[in-house]
């Protein structure tokens, strides 16, 4: 349950590929955890990757023989194999049931389509001596070559993302270097390493080394979101602001939901003081990803002067919801209530803030001068924790 939880998490924020592994692992585990299953079909039709979803649905049936609508996914997997016969016969089952299933008469009715495709024998001239009719072609669908990928390679570049973002460099860059020496791992998994490599370089003071890996890998993929938005940051903290604001916008190109491009350009925005454009971009960032940093202290920054604090709120209970331990925004957000004059709101939060660090001063300070806002005496003031 905690591998299928993380991989839903994965899907939230669009990346297929690691909840597919996550999925896999977890149906190894329990085979026949329906939530896991219906999963792994999602990613499967999104990643075109079929192989692995058959087999567990196939041992999922083997102990679930009527299961009419797991059975017609499986006449699916095995249309997007190509194996046509299997799903004719899967679909037959399934109308047997229920002759009125929607998904499987349409099915049918499209591989009947696909298999009249013939193409017809030509005119032959009578000096040429004709095809037997056996030799008629056909028009079949391509048969899809399995590509065997290291899932394990992808859980574990997720998980090196997060101690990345943790700050735990030497883990991570252990880690790189552990998995570059895997054979055979796909180009995006080799992009992958190559880019956390830069992003550690930058929190190390190695700018220089981050370029020289970004541009490796823009080399070999000039569309990659993920390295431009790296340039693009390099070439701001150089106060490059134009080229910054050249790759970011060439990274949204590339990824239309790149939201790290969305916050940098938030960050141009602002450089040049045109705070409604600024406010948009890092609102859009956060509407395709809650926890872009760059975009909720973005928002937070704009957010006092142009006095839109329930959106401020927002936004830093967006952030707070996928990162619920941490202080520093748990204060923000009591800040931002008090700001607002919600004083029981933002005691709760700094009571929870509380428990996590008891002697963190702005809190106790903040709690302070709410006290008097909620009728408290000076007696009562003292044992407020």
């Amino acid at each position: 349950k905690s591998l299928i939880g993380r991989g839903m998490c994965e899907i939230f924020n669009k990346s297929h590929v690691t909840a597919y592994g996550y999925f896999v692992k977890a149906l190894q585990i329990n085979p026949l955890e329906l939530v896991g299953i219906h999963q792994l079909i999602e990613c499967a039709f999104v990643l075109n990757r079929f192989d692995e979803s058959t087999e567990i649905i196939e041992k999922f049936l083997a102990k679930n023989p009527k299961d009419a609508e797991m059975r017609f996914c499986l006449a699916g997997c095995y249309y997007k194999l190509s194996k046509i016969s299997e799903a004719k016969l899967e679909l037959q089952n399934v109308m047997a049931q229920n002759p009125n299933h929607k998904g499987a008469l349409e099915l049918s009715a499209r591989i009947a389509n696909e298999e009249s495709k013939v193409v017809a024998t030509p005119t032959i001239a009578p000096t040429v001596v004709a095809s037997p009719i056996s030799e008629t072609l056909i028009v079949a669908p391509p048969v899809q070559q399995r590509v065997d990928r290291n899932i394990d390679a992808d859980m574990k570049l997720a998980e090196l993302n997060e101690k990345k973002r943790n700050r735990e460099i030497e883990a991570v860059k252990t880690g790189c270097a552990e998995l570059s020496k895997i054979q055979n791992l796909a180009a995006d998994q080799i992009e992958f390493i190559k880019i956390l490599s830069a992003e550690v370089a930058i929190l190390e003071g190695a700018l220089e080394a981050a370029h020289s890996i970004y541009d490796v890998v823009l080399k070999d993929n000039p569309r990659s979101a993920r390295a431009l938005c790296g340039k693009a940051a390099l070439a701001a903290n150089s106060n490059e602001w134009t080229s910054a604001q050249v790759m970011f916008e060439r990274a949204l190109q590339s990824d239309s939901r790149c939201d790290i491009a969305y916050a940098g350009l938030g960050m141009c925005a602002a450089q040049t003081q045109n705070f409604p454009k600024a406010w948009d971009l890092y609102s859009q960032a956060l509407r395709i990803n809650p926890e872009n940093l760059r975009a909720v202290l973005g928002i937070i920054e704009l957010g006092y002067p142009m006095k839109r604090l329930a959106e401020v709120e927002k936004a830093v209970r967006g952030y707070l919801d996928l990162h619920s331990a941490d202080c520093n925004f748990m204060y923000s957000l009591a800040g931002c209530l008090f700001a607002q004059e919600k004083y029981s709101e933002a005691t709760e939060e700094l009571d929870r803030l509380l428990m996590f660090e008891p002697n963190n001063q702005h809190a106790l300070e903040l709690k302070q001068l709410i006290a008097p806002k909620l009728g408290y005496s000076m007696a009562e003031m003292k044992n407020i924790r």
